[in-house]
């Protein structure tokens, strides 16, 4: 009951009364699901206090030992929809040092996050080192070419979908 009582101040964005109902969750000496820190980061995150959420993210890795790409990809899009650049490219960086495995859904979401930002050079900074280390995907590319559009770069969206158009790895359709 507690956990949901935590994802509803979480949505509403109730700081008080989420951090009561976490206290009362921590003295509980019960295993606690992902979701109660997922929750957690996301009222603080809507709160205006990111580096709380990312405290939050470190105290979750130590209590349930875990360290896997689901949490990072929860926290880096918890703190995309703040709109706080900095954490999810240095969130992005360990998950990229820490060799990690399955980063496709959280670059995509760091691409994104640069794209609703206007962040163009940003997004092509990351699309290349993506083209680097990694087989790039469909999505890498339509991001990109999103932007280029945006940015009105359209020699570079010629070059960028032929490339794509003619790379079958990629799979595009007509």
């Amino acid at each position: 009951m507690l956990n949901s009582m935590l994802r509803v101040y979480a949505k509403d964005v109730n700081l008080e009364e989420a951090e009561r109902t976490w206290l009362k969750l921590i003295l509980l000496d019960v295993d606690h699901p992902s979701q109660v820190f997922v929750c957690r980061m996301k009222v603080f995150s809507k709160a205006g206090e990111s580096i709380k959420s990312l405290e939050t993210l470190r105290k979750m890795q130590e209590v349930l030992n875990s360290y896997n790409v689901a949490l990072y990809h929860k926290i880096i899009k918890v703190l995309y929809e703040a709109e706080k650049v900095e954490l999810p490219e240095l969130l992005l960086q360990e998950l990229v040092q820490g060799g990690m495995k399955s980063l496709t859904p959280t670059f995509i979401a760091v691409m994104y996050m640069y794209l609703n930002l206007n962040l163009h050079d940003k997004l092509e900074s990351a699309f290349s080192s993506c083209l680097e280390k990694w087989r790039s995907s469909r999505s890498d590319h339509v991001i990109y070419l999103d932007s280029l559009v945006k940015a009105g770069n359209l020699d570079k969206v010629e070059e960028i979908f032929n490339h794509v158009r003619n790379n079958k790895t990629i799979s595009v359709n007509a």
